[in-house]
C-alpha cells in the first residue's frame, strides 16, 4: 500500500511539473482545456494528498548516527513494530465463612471446595530490530470466573455429657461367727465340747483337750 501511494506522488509531481511548464501541451494530452491556475490547484492537491497518505502508512523507522574509530560516520536503520500479545493469567479465588446451625460450635465442614479463575491480559508488545524493547497493558477481560471457597463453622451448643453416678458402697461383711458353742471352753479329742470352768478336769472322759477357747 505504502508503495502504490508513493508512486502516485511521483506521477503527480511529474505531471505538476510538466503541467505547470507547458500547460497548453498538456491540456491537449487529457483532452481538457485547463489553465496554469487550475493545473497547479488539481495536481498540486493530488501531490500532497498522496504524499500525506504515503507518509502516514510508511513503516516507522529510526536512524541512529553512529561514529567509528576512524572518525567516518555510519547511518543505521532500525526497524520498529507493534504487535498484540495475549497472556492467561490466574484469578485467585476468595474464601467464605457460613454459619451452621446443625455444627457443634468449634467444629467446621469444607462446603465448597475454591477454584481459582482465569483472566486474559492484551499486551501491546513493541519490537526493535526482532527484540522487545516495549510492554503496556491494553486490556483485560475475566474469561473464568473464579469459585469462592465456602466452609461451614459450628454455632450449635455442645450438648452436656450426663453425671458420672457414684459407684455402689460394698455391703459390709458379715461378723465372723464363732466356730464353737457360745461358754465351750475347750474343744475335746471325741469331739465334743467341755464348759470347765478351769483346765483341770477337762475332756477327762473324752480323750483329752484338742483345742482350748478360753
Amino acid at each position: 500500500m505504502f508503495t502504490f501511494f508513493a508512486f502516485l506522488f511521483v506521477i503527480f509531481l511529474g505531471g505538476l511539473i510538466f503541467g505547470l511548464a507547458k500547460p497548453d501541451l498538456f491540456s491537449r494530452l487529457i483532452k481538457r482545456n485547463l489553465s496554469r491556475k487550475q493545473i497547479g490547484i488539481f495536481l498540486g492537491a493530488a501531490t500532497i494528498t498522496s504524499l500525506i497518505i504515503a507518509g502516514a502508512i510508511a513503516p516507522a523507522k529510526e536512524q541512529q548516527v553512529v561514529s567509528n574509530s576512524g572518525g567516518s560516520v555510519q547511518t543505521s536503520t532500525q526497524n520498529i513494530e507493534t504487535k498484540q500479545v495475549k497472556e492467561n493469567v490466574a484469578v485467585a479465588f476468595q474464601y467464605q465463612n457460613e454459619d451452621d446451625p446443625t455444627l457443634e460450635k468449634g467444629q467446621t465442614k469444607l462446603k465448597q471446595a475454591g477454584q481459582n479463575g482465569t483472566k486474559e491480559h492484551t499486551f501491546k508488545v513493541t519490537l526493535t530490530d526482532g527484540k522487545q524493547t516495549g510492554k503496556e497493558l491494553v486490556s483485560e477481560v475475566v474469561t473464568v470466573q473464579p469459585v469462592t471457597q465456602i466452609t461451614s463453622v459450628g454455632t450449635k451448643e455442645p450438648t452436656a455429657a450426663p453425671a458420672p453416678q457414684p459407684a455402689p458402697t460394698p455391703a459390709p461383711a458379715p461378723a465372723p461367727q464363732p466356730d464353737h458353742p457360745a461358754g465351750a471352753t475347750a474343744l475335746c479329742n471325741d469331739g465334743t465340747y467341755s464348759y470347765a470352768a478351769n483346765h483341770q478336769g477337762a475332756c477327762s472322759h473324752h480323750g483329752g483337750v484338742a483345742q482350748w477357747y478360753k
